[in-house]
């Protein structure tokens, strides 16, 4: 499966909309005000689900927000949030200072190639943010596709010309609980955020 495929429509989407109250409560105030969007312009968001990211953080900031995922059914709730919404990859055109891809990356199969679709986008002083569940996580979702590991993840990077400037884990921003608890429970998530190599 690529990105640019979608086999899961209305019923994953449900899903995402089904999620809990305290996770998004959690990200608004553990991992978003971490991520410096204060100075940024142009922000995607990479595989934007039900547009939670976005939807909060626009009103908040000044910067122009862009979504794009494979489900063409999320342009009903882009359009509620006025935000512009593509489902097609091709069509997005400019590039952006502040990346977000949330537990995206583990659905597709050929995830590199993916990677290298979002880093063409990335402004030379951009932030790219990459979401991943840990090992419980990726075990109990079905529609997961590959485990990435952050040597995967930094390696394609650096290949890039992307630099890890820093981790955030979620739900409880502490390594040691991150590392013992990702073994065991599938909430566990880490946020990995790069910038170009002369950023750094």
């Amino acid at each position: 499966m690529t990105h640019r495929e979608h086999p899961f429509g209305t019923e994953y989407l449900d899903k995402l909309k089904g999620a809990g109250k305290l996770s998004r409560t959690i990200k608004k105030y553990l991992v978003y005000p971490k991520l410096g969007l204060e100075k940024t312009n142009r922000v995607l968001d990479f595989g934007c689900g039900d547009l939670t990211f976005l939807i909060y953080n626009t009103p908040l900031y000044t910067f122009e927000p862009t979504a794009y995922d494979i489900n063409p059914e999320i342009e009903v709730i882009s359009r509620d949030a006025q935000i512009p919404f593509y489902s097609d990859f091709s069509q997005i055109n400019c590039s952006f200072d502040f990346i977000m891809c949330d537990n995206v990356l583990e659905h597709v199969g050929d995830w590199r190639d993916t990677f290298v679709d979002i880093g063409n986008c990335l402004d030379p002083a951009g932030t790219l943010v990459i979401g991943l569940p840990g090992l419980a996580g990726y075990a109990t979702d079905e529609t997961h596709k590959c485990f990435i590991t952050e040597f995967d993840l930094t390696q394609i990077a650096a290949l890039h010309g992307l630099v890890l400037k820093k981790k955030i884990y979620y739900p409880l921003n502490v390594a040691m609980f991150a590392r013992i608890f990702q073994l065991y429970s599938r909430h566990i998530l880490t946020y990995y955020i790069f910038t170009k190599e002369n950023e750094k």
